[in-house]
């Protein structure tokens, strides 16, 4: 099995909307959520590194400073509702069964009664 190398993987994955400057939702440490159009979520974790500049002060003193940092995502994938569904009933308080993987199911895709984000 070949490896890809870093900048094809990039490439490709910011052509398939997978880098955080897509939109999407941030939790935590580069790990970001976004729902499509159809219901499915992307997952992404992104690797931020720092760059660095190298300069030096009026007083002949190296300088350092972090100027900005790139970005790349590591890690993607996309999970059906019914995935999602599971996923938000497993860690709820109920737990999943039956019953709240049906409601998460619905609740993400708009379909429970009084549901909002429609």
């Amino acid at each position: 099995m070949s490896r890809v190398n870093d900048a094809d993987l990039e490439a490709f994955l910011k052509q398939r909307g997978d880098l955080p400057e897509e939109g999407g939702f941030h939790s935590q440490d580069g790990l970001f959520f976004r729902r499509l159009d159809d219901g499915r979520v992307r997952v992404t974790v992104v690797k931020y590194t720092p760059i660095r500049g190298s300069s030096v002060d009026e007083k002949g003193r190296y300088q350092n400073p972090i100027i900005g940092s790139a970005r790349e995502a590591i890690f993607s994938t996309i999970l059906t509702p019914e995935v999602w569904a599971s996923i938000a009933a497993s860690v709820s308080y109920r737990d999943e069964n039956s019953t709240t993987w049906d409601e998460a199911r619905m609740y993400h895709m708009g379909e429970l009664a009084g549901a909002p984000f429609r």
